[in-house]
């Protein structure tokens, strides 16, 4: 997957994207609310996080190096989700807080949960609320290695 994209049509300036902004602004609504309530709303599972960082640490005993990456939500998401569900936003900082804890030897975590460098929101960044296009990933890419 992927190994048909033509990254430099991403990184042009003229990446587009594939949605309209119209379209995106009814994705970003329409996952918004399925997520808020839905897949998002129960607090995080305390086992899955004491069962990932079992993962990890295995992982570094056998010498794997580990790269976690902690994406973010689309700008329009993430606004309504800190003034619509301040509990549920509070929830993501504190996973968030949990995984980058994990980081040392052979484990690195890149934490994009507050946004891309130079993300305007546009369809030349997101899919939707949640998916962001290959000029997101770029732009996350070359963040990294600043």
């Amino acid at each position: 997957m992927g190994a048909d994209i033509d990254y430099s049509v991403c990184a042009s300036s003229e990446f587009k994207g594939k949605e309209t902004e119209s379209s995106l602004r009814s994705q970003v609504d329409l996952l918004y609310e399925s997520y808020v309530n839905g897949s998002i709303k129960p607090p995080q599972n305390p086992e899955a996080l004491a069962n990932f960082q079992t993962l990890i640490q295995r992982l570094q005993e056998r010498h794997v190096e580990v790269l976690i990456v902690v994406p973010p939500y689309h700008p329009t998401f993430m606004s309504r989700l800190k003034s619509e569900h301040p509990e549920i936003y509070e929830g993501h900082l504190k996973w968030i807080s949990n995984i980058e804890k994990l980081q040392g030897p052979g484990v690195i975590v890149k934490n994009y949960f507050s946004g891309i460098s130079q993300d305007d929101g546009s369809p030349s960044y997101w899919n939707d609320g949640v998916h962001f296009t290959c000029k997101g990933v770029i732009a996350m890419l070359e963040s990294s290695l600043k």
